[in-house]
């Protein structure tokens, strides 16, 4: 039990069927993501977008794993996974040894995959940032004319 685990559910009914957890795992229904991502080294997600950029946000590599995933999602998880910001794996096919692996190899990989993390965060800011200055000149110009 060398890692800490928390898990995240915000729905009930897939929570009260869970067995006893480990002591090295506690169970949380609610709590503030982005605040708490901060203090992890890897996050396991489902692949949902806002979950990717709080992880980004974060500086923080994800174990991607999905049970079922829309044409969407798959495109995102896709272009997730081929920038270097996580590993993908099929929820049906992941054993404790091949977990076990991913954790390490993203332990090892940690360096690499911050940097390409803080690459992408950049390019959010600076495109945010551009996107800020248009809505800027458009207000400007409106109100211009009127």
């Amino acid at each position: 039990k060398q890692y800490r685990v928390i898990l995240l559910s915000n729905n009930e009914q897939n929570t009260t069927s869970l067995p006893l957890l480990p002591d090295n795992m506690t169970l949380h229904r609610f709590i503030n993501v982005p605040s708490i991502l901060p203090l992890c080294d890897i996050a396991l997600i489902a692949g949902d977008l806002n979950t990717m950029i709080e992880g980004i946000q974060a500086l923080l590599p994800a174990l991607v794993y999905v049970r079922s995933a829309t044409a969407d999602s798959e495109l995102r998880i896709k272009q997730y996974i081929n920038h270097g910001l996580g590993i993908y794996s099929e929820t049906k096919k992941i054993t404790p040894k091949m977990f076990e692996q991913q954790i390490n190899r993203i332990i090892q990989n940690k360096n690499e995959m911050h940097e390409k993390l803080q690459k992408t965060k950049n390019t959010f800011e600076d495109e945010n940032e551009q996107m800020k200055q248009t809505i800027e000149c458009l207000v400007k110009w409106i109100e211009e004319c009127i």
